[in-house]
């Protein structure tokens, strides 16, 4: 064995070879060139709901509890006014 044949790496590239199906770069290249063109922010550290940080288990349970009948109570009564 050729000692460069051991070490050999193929190059890496920016971009994927797709050879398999052509015009796939183009796609992919259309769709990271509008996503770049996008605005975006990052929402501010303040901005962060950080009140249940140091929720427990139980409290958890609870307030999942009172979402879920929240729900169902929307649901029904939903319900009746199509009916």
């Amino acid at each position: 064995m050729n000692k460069d044949e051991d070490n050999h790496r193929p190059e890496m590239t920016d971009k994927p070879d797709n050879t398999d199906k052509p015009g796939e770069s183009d796609k992919t290249d259309k769709l990271i060139a509008f996503f770049k063109t996008l605005k975006q922010t990052k929402p501010q550290a303040d901005q962060a709901d950080y009140a249940s940080f140091d929720q427990t288990e139980e409290d958890y349970q609870k307030q999942q509890a009172q979402w879920l009948e929240k729900v169902k109570q929307k649901k029904q009564k939903d319900k009746k006014s199509d009916e």
